[in-house]
């Protein structure tokens, strides 16, 4: 299934500028992720409650006034941008709603209908637009770093540090981004787990459960395979062998779980509850990551991929 967060940021934002203005506020109210990256602003909820307007559930575009209007004319909805709501006519004063400038849009003005929304994407580091003029000129504390000029001159685009020192260098600089940021996004998916692995641990105290079979789980989540290369609550998923650790591991844990139940004839369903948890974090994450890492073979067998992708893109801007 197509998750539209995993999307990188510029192609998320890139798809919302092209939403209309009552998609994007309900975008935004989908999730924390959402309302922050669009944080709307009071001009959208204008534009939202307009096109909510010509809707035919509140009210067809009027074409004529006259001294005596149908009941459907009184039931009409019109936009307040005062409190930004959706108002029936007689809470406004007619000659508002009858001045031809603030008349809804009839079926034939088209681009009334299908009017995009203003929005446009921020530069999420410093809150400003981007593609604005950010000048660091009269910036004390940039003036002060004695590095800035150094890092300026030096900072070149991918077309003219291709030229100026080839195509196969600017290849291993550029692989070497791509594979810090695969890095992230697998830090991304092992920490689930990995918060998953912390909980099961810990569920094990006061479970009820044998002190063998408590300290059978304990040895095997701190000593087993990739766990005991470095501290378990940092555990980190960077190649198959340690994926095929990790479901090991699971599937020695359910045994160890089943002769406990067994033994001891009673429900654990603290830990089993913490044992799903785990397992569902790992089934989750699993095709995630092996989409990564075939990425990351894709770019290792031909680098020149991402040259291409970042020569092409050169200058580009989001609209």
């Amino acid at each position: 299934m197509f998750d539209f967060l995993q999307l990188p940021t510029e192609l998320q934002c890139s798809i919302i500028s092209s939403l209309d203005p009552i998609t994007l506020i309900a975008a935004s109210q989908t999730c924390r992720r959402l309302r922050k990256l669009i944080d709307p602003q009071r001009v959208h909820f204008v534009e939202r409650l307009l096109a909510l307007e010509t809707l035919d559930k509140y009210g067809a575009p009027v074409t004529s006034f006259r001294g005596q209007e149908p009941e459907e004319w009184w039931d009409s909805s019109w936009a307040c941008t005062s409190c930004l709501c959706l108002l029936p006519t007689k809470l406004f004063t007619p000659p508002y709603i009858y001045n031809y400038q603030y008349n809804k849009p009839l079926r034939k003005d088209f681009d009334a209908y299908g009017m995009l929304t203003s929005w446009s994407p921020t530069a999420p580091t410093s809150g400003t637009r981007l593609g604005d003029d950010n000048s660091t000129d009269n910036d004390p504390i940039w003036e002060r770093c004695p590095r800035a000029d150094k890092l300026i001159n030096k900072s070149l685009c991918n077309s003219c540090f291709a030229e100026k020192n080839g195509r196969e260098e600017l290849a291993k600089v550029l692989c070497r981004r791509y594979k810090y940021c695969i890095e992230l996004q697998e830090d991304c998916i092992s920490g689930p787990v990995a918060f998953g692995w912390d909980f099961f641990y810990q569920s094990l105290n006061g479970a009820g459960l044998p002190r063998t079979y408590i300290h059978e789980a304990r040895t095997l989540l701190l000593h087993t395979g990739l766990l005991g290369k470095q501290d378990w609550r940092k555990l980190t998923v960077r190649s198959y062998e340690d994926v095929v650790a990790v479901k090991s591991c699971l599937g020695k844990l359910r045994d160890i779980l089943d002769l406990a139940k067994t033994a001891t004839g009673r429900k654990i369903s603290k830990v089993e509850r913490k044992y799903a948890d785990l397992e569902k974090a790992l089934i989750n994450g699993e095709p995630y990551w092996r989409w990564l890492k075939a990425c990351q073979d894709d770019v290792d067998a031909n680098p020149d991929l991402v040259v291409e992708w970042a020569l092409d893109r050169d200058g580009a801007s989001i609209s």
